[in-house]
């Protein structure tokens, strides 16, 4: 039997010859060499933002998926041909029907072509997709699997065909809140898109968005100073940049990038820096010089953090006025005024506070950007791109609402519960502590910071798992 294989990328054909071998076990050795040829091993240079190595989860597709003898190609077969219908149960006439159709399109096309049809692998996906809307995720991971495998198959390692397939599996993990798996999908996606740099289009920018918020949000839930907290959100500066770099080039109108969560990330960057070094600091008093000598040198303070937060904020403003976008323009000086503050450099802020509200003033008066300087603000608030999700709204708290007064310098000051005493004195307490650690914005009046005297705030405290205990026994 001879065996011709095309190897990719090359116009160079191979011969092998497999003299009278059955034809069942050539077959095999045939398709072995189509999968070793056409999964080359991947370079561990592909990177997002050029820190994080994507090599790990292809290199399992190409082991798992692409890499199939002749004994792997049946037992696809087999497995393709032995789908069960799930009974749907609690669903409207119509996605009964939408799914059952479906279904016998997968076992009429398992019929009439071959296993490794390009329609079938189409007809998986569409399935999938439907049990997703269904809350059937197990099962439709399995149909995302046999796409993908499908896709690789017909069209390559490499196919950009493949998207789809990885966007649906990104979606369906974000479903079951499986942040990791969520991670190597798109990490796949986007090191996927990396091999066909001719395209340019926003089909993955919204999932880096969510990927990047995710991380954000991560760390808001649990906004610990340690190494397990910095890694978030060196994750999240991750994904933020490689949406910056790869989309930045789009007019403000299309599409907005993420400067703002990017300014935040790189200032609790510098904070969480800063805790883990005076941390360090504190504990090396008590090593030997050896310990000091082996223990890994730490990072000094991280100017680097907080420049980098400016600068992604001083370009949001550049290309705000190269554009000629006057709101965005307002927006990118206020919040590099509220940058400013936070660092503690007032001058600066007020600075760039008069800036801003000069040209807020060309507004209507009714402009949510206008408003912004009418009352303290806290900050930060930077949420330029996607949507903010409190990871701990469905957690047990109490609110409690406080009075206070705001500095020019957007200190808090003067703290005075409003209440009717129904709240126990600790929770008070508690409140008033985590306010104090708080920063506003200033009321902006003419162009300069004010103080504003009597401000309502009501601050949310997470019970405790003992507090509702105690809570329960007492009701």
């Amino acid at each position: 039997m001879i065996c011709k294989i095309n190897e990719i990328n090359t116009d160079n054909v191979f011969n092998y010859n497999f003299g009278r071998l059955p034809s069942g076990v050539a077959f095999g050795l045939c398709f072995l060499l189509i999968m070793i040829v056409s999964s080359p091993a991947l370079s561990q240079e592909e990177s997002v933002a050029q820190t994080q190595d994507a090599t790990t989860s292809q290199e399992q597709i190409t082991a798992q998926e692409a890499g199939a003898s002749e004994t792997d190609t049946q037992s696809f077969v087999e497995q393709a041909n032995t789908i069960k219908a799930v009974p749907v149960i609690d669903l409207s006439a119509e996605m009964r029907a939408t799914l059952e159709r479906q279904f016998e399109q997968i076992k009429s096309l398992e019929e009439q072509e071959d296993a490794f049809s390009e329609n079938l692998g189409e007809a998986y996906l569409g399935y999938g997709k439907l049990l997703t809307q269904v809350g059937r995720l197990d099962e439709a991971r399995e149909m995302y699997a046999k796409s993908l495998h499908l896709a690789k198959i017909n069209h390559g390692v490499y196919a950009i065909e493949q998207r789809p397939v990885l966007k649906a599996m990104f979606e369906m993990h974000e479903a079951k809140a499986e942040s990791q798996e969520m991670e190597r999908y798109l990490r796949q996606l986007i090191w996927l898109e990396k091999k066909h740099p001719d395209i340019d289009d926003n089909y993955s920018y919204d999932l880096v968005l969510k990927m990047g918020n995710l991380f954000i949000d991560q760390y808001l839930a649990s906004p610990r100073r340690t190494e397990a907290g910095l890694e978030k959100i060196n994750k999240g500066i991750t994904f933020m940049n490689y949406a910056v770099n790869r989309y930045g080039d789009r007019p403000l109108s299309e599409v907005l990038m993420p400067y703002g969560e990017l300014a935040l990330l790189y200032y609790i960057r510098s904070q969480v820096n800063q805790e883990l070094l005076r941390s360090q600091n504190e504990s090396s008093r008590f090593r030997t010089q050896r310990d000091k000598d082996q223990f890994p040198k730490f990072r000094l303070a991280d100017q680097g953090a907080t420049a980098q937060g400016f600068a992604r904020l001083e370009e949001y403003l550049y290309k705000a006025q190269n554009e000629n976008q006057l709101e965005h323009q307002v927006r990118a000086l206020r919040d590099i005024g509220d940058l400013y503050l936070l660092f503690g450099n007032t001058s600066l802020a007020e600075r760039h506070y008069n800036k801003a509200w000069l040209q807020a003033a060309q507004l209507s008066e009714d402009n949510e950007l206008v408003k912004s300087f009418e009352n303290p603000v806290k900050i930060p608030d930077f949420n330029y791109a996607g949507e903010r999700r409190n990871l701990v709204q469905g957690a047990a708290k109490v609110s409690v609402p406080l009075s206070m007064r705001i500095s020019k310098y957007g200190k808090v000051r003067n703290i005075v519960a409003q209440q009717d005493g129904s709240l126990e004195t600790k929770y008070i307490q508690r409140a008033k502590r985590t306010l104090r650690r708080f920063k506003f914005r200033p009321a902006i009046e003419n162009g300069k910071m004010v103080a504003t005297e009597n401000f309502s705030h009501s601050t949310d405290l997470i019970l405790k798992q003992s507090e509702i205990e105690k809570a329960s026994q007492v009701n």
